[in-house]
């Protein structure tokens, strides 16, 4: 699904000449949720990490289990960073910040909100780490007994 999610963003990744990398841990078992909220979380993260990461940056896609055994699906890039205090306004419905000299990026302001909303429909939470000048890591947590456990099979 990740990989989807890029070829379907790829364009724009490229326009920007931004190196996006996917991690996925192996043997990670399937996960007992809603398919297309999920790649729309995910699209909604990508989407973001393009929009406010400057040319030829690098943006990291991940799926890994936490040591709670829980789902995480990272986005993290090199992009503009978002302000500790900002956090809270960025999750709002229609909040948007300005990004220097008065700069909006295009938007409605929905999607961090959206993208909190479908990951707590599903048990999880949404989990923002930023640095101004640096990037952002978003986390979306899923809970483990979301993950279907590999069954053996008998012959």
């Amino acid at each position: 699904m990740l990989a989807h999610v890029h070829r379907m963003m790829e364009v724009s990744a490229r326009h920007k000449h931004l190196e996006v990398a996917i991690v996925v841990e192996q043997g990670l078992p399937p996960l007992h949720a809603d398919p297309r909220r999920v790649r729309q979380i995910v699209v909604n993260l990508l989407s973001n990490a393009i929009k406010f990461t400057p040319n030829y940056g690098q943006i990291a896609l991940a799926a890994f289990r936490n040591d709670d055994g829980e789902l995480v699906l990272s986005v993290r890039d090199t992009g503009i960073g978002i302000a500790e205090s900002d956090i809270k306004i960025a999750l709002t419905p229609f909040g948007r910040l300005e990004h220097g000299r008065g700069r909006q990026e295009e938007g409605t302001g929905l999607g961090l909100s959206l993208t909190k909303a479908m990951a707590e429909a599903h048990g999880g939470r949404l989990e923002i780490a930023s640095t101004p000048g640096l990037g952002t890591e978003v986390r979306i947590i899923l809970p483990a007994h979301r993950l279907i456990p590999h069954r053996l099979t008998t012959a």
